[in-house]
């Protein structure tokens, strides 16, 4: 994202501002301020741009963005262990609805969980299920697959998403 509405930066934060916040050259346009907000993209011959996904894992649940990995570090304080992972689900209209949270290795119930986030998250970014799984699906580089955590969903759900 570029241009003159942009922020000048993160107040207090001059690192992150380093990071997120730099001047580039846009061929039609000059030197310009670009936010590198997170999302993987590419520019075509005509000059539109094509959005491939996101580059960490930040989503959007009903009209609210959250940090999956900031769920996921409450996640591993409640219960206690580090086998856990939260993803966006169900998708509706190509928007995310919920939250779901996958567990392993935990010894406390989905209902002892809930509580324990309902005292540090907003009532949008609380998961809607736990799911207790018995290993969970990595990828090459040693972590988590939420993709194939998605597939699993996917996999038991009505025709519909739910």
């Amino acid at each position: 994202m570029a241009g003159p509405q942009l922020t000048q930066g993160y107040l207090g934060d001059e690192a992150l501002t380093s990071k997120r916040l730099i001047m580039l050259n846009h061929p039609m346009f000059g030197e310009m301020r670009w936010y590198f907000t997170g999302d993987l993209a590419f520019e075509d011959a005509t000059g539109a741009f094509h959005h491939l996904g996101r580059i960490d894992n930040q989503v959007k649940v009903l009209g609210h963005r959250i940090e999956l990995e900031e769920l996921d570090a409450h996640l591993r304080r409640v219960c206690g262990c580090d086998s856990v992972v939260t993803v966006a689900w169900p998708f509706r209209d190509g928007n995310a609805a919920g939250i779901v949270a996958f567990v392993c290795g935990t010894v406390f119930t989905s209902t002892h969980i809930l509580a324990g986030l309902k005292e540090c998250l907003p009532p949008y970014a609380l998961p809607r299920e736990i799911v207790e799984i018995e290993s969970m699906p990595m990828t090459q580089n040693g972590k988590i697959d939420r993709k194939a955590l998605l597939r699993l969903l996917a996999e038991r759900s009505l025709p519909d998403g739910t």
